[in-house]
Parts: C-alpha cells; structure tokens; sequence
C-alpha cells in the first residue's frame, strides 16, 4: 500500500511513497478547491491505490502559527475541510496526526537552534540524500519548499509506523 502525506496551507505539499518509503511523486497542493482535487488527482492517481492518507490535525497547525489571526485559522480550517472531503469522496479518509507527534519522530537528532520548517527541509535531505533536489524545488522556487517537505516526514512517518506496527503484529 502506498502511503501519502499531506501538509496543508497556504504552502502546502502533497507526498506519495512506496512500501519501502521511496518517493514516487510530490506536489504543491493550495487551498482552494479546484487546486486541491487537481494535486490529489495528479498525485493519487486511482488506478495506483490503494492508497493509506496522512494529514496534520488542523488544530495542532493553528497553535504552531504565529498569529492568532482569524482569518489565517479560517483559512487553514477550510483547506483542511476540503482536502478530508475531497479525500473522503476518493474513498480515502485521511488519518489525523498531531504536528507535535510526527515531528518529535521525525525530527530527532536536528538541532532544535533550527527552526520547525528548517528542520524538516534537513531532515528530508538525510532521509532521501539522492533524490531530495528532485522533489523540493517544484517549478521556479529557489528555496527547499517546506510544505512538500513536511508532507514527504508525514507520510514517512506513517509509513515507518505501519511497518513497525506490522513487524509487532507478525512476532506475536
């Protein structure tokens, strides 16, 4: 089963790796609708499922924020709501993880002196050494993209859960 990780917002980034956390495709995704349901088409495509969908719980986003404005909470509310509905339609309820959770997994060993974004760029670049550039540079960005970065730790991290889980499950 694949594994896709989704890291919503205004720089959000979609991830889809294989059974053995190689990545297959990654993608910018937005926050309105029409963009939304095309990065999901695009990156999961239906005859490629089954797919198992990993999204950061919209709450845990909005505590992290640096403002407490509330149109940016509305903001990061409606593309969450969006991406579970159009995810739900495709038959694919994501799973909802707390930011904090994924990120002490994924995380650990970077230097906390980094910032949140930071450390997941770097953490992206030891995880996948070779294939990192392909993927974090869509279009004509100059920098890492953060948002694909964070969606590629995700979906790891539910990947490499599901592999543990399966390795209890078959010693017991």
């Amino acid at each position: 089963m694949k594994t896709v990780g989704i890291d919503h917002g205004a720089n959000g980034g979609i991830a889809v790796l294989d059974e053995q956390g190689g990545i297959i495709r990654t993608r910018r995704i937005g926050v309105e609708l029409p963009s939304i349901l095309a990065a999901l088409a695009e990156t999961m495509p239906v005859d490629e499922g089954p797919y198992r969908v990993f999204l950061e719980r919209p709450s845990d986003v909005i505590r992290f924020a640096k403002t407490a404005d509330p149109l940016t909470t509305g903001k990061v509310q409606r593309c969450a709501g969006r991406i579970e509905g159009a995810l739900a339609m495709m038959g694919y309820p994501p799973e909802l993880v707390h930011v904090s959770t994924w990120q002490a997994a994924m995380h650990k060993g970077l230097p906390k002196s980094l910032g949140r974004k930071e450390r997941s760029i770097r953490a992206v670049a030891l995880r996948w050494p070779r294939e990192w550039r392909d993927h974090m540079f869509p279009g004509n960005c100059k920098r890492p993209h953060d948002g694909i970065a964070e969606a590629l730790l995700l979906a790891e991290y539910g990947r490499a859960g599901e592999v543990l889980q399966s390795r209890l499950e078959f010693r017991s």
